[in-house]
């Protein structure tokens, strides 16, 4: 198992957020408005970089929430990655 530190930072609500996994991706996620009602969420921005970037079994876990000091919405998370060793 491999352990990363994770944020996602909402930038426009239900709809953009910034995603950083420690060493590994930093960038944004956004509902591109090809599915009708689609709702992107911290956890559903945070699963699409995950399975985009490691292509093995992983868990993540919330483990604080907050206000960033521009007063936007953050999650952080730990991921674990199986990894197979």
């Amino acid at each position: 198992m491999i352990n990363f530190n994770a944020y996602v930072i909402e930038l426009e609500a239900d709809n953009t957020y910034k995603v950083c996994i420690e060493n590994v991706y930093k960038g944004v996620v956004s509902d591109n408005g090809l599915i009708d009602d689609a709702v992107t969420t911290f956890e559903s921005a945070l699963s699409t970089v995950i399975e985009i970037m490691f292509s093995y079994d992983y868990d993540y876990v919330e483990v604080t929430r907050g206000k960033s000091r521009k007063g936007r919405l953050y999650r952080k998370y730990v991921i674990s990655v199986d990894n197979g060793d």
